[in-house]
């Protein structure tokens, strides 16, 4: 089963808990340009050859995360340019 589904019931609660909040997360996700569908384990990937963790994801769109902890940037991407990385060590 792909990543997309399986269970992951802290990194879910967690992404449920920054969409009602003010982080830039949330942010991130009220901006979304179509309705959000939250991955319940973030997937690595890259976008435009920088890579990051896929958060979440639209029809057309990737959420990314770029960097760790307080570094963190959230930006949308068009889905066509984000590729899945395979997994590290």
């Amino acid at each position: 089963m792909p990543d997309f589904f399986p269970s992951a019931p802290a990194v879910g609660a967690a992404l449920a808990r920054a969409f009602e909040g003010t982080t830039p997360l949330a942010d991130a996700l009220h901006q979304s340009p179509g309705r959000p569908v939250l991955l319940r384990y973030p997937v690595r990937a890259q976008a435009r050859f920088r890579p990051g963790r896929a958060l979440a994801y639209t029809v057309t769109h990737v959420l990314m995360e770029y960097g760790e902890g307080a570094d963190s940037s959230y930006h949308w991407e068009p889905g066509c340019l984000v590729r899945r990385t395979p997994r590290g060590p």
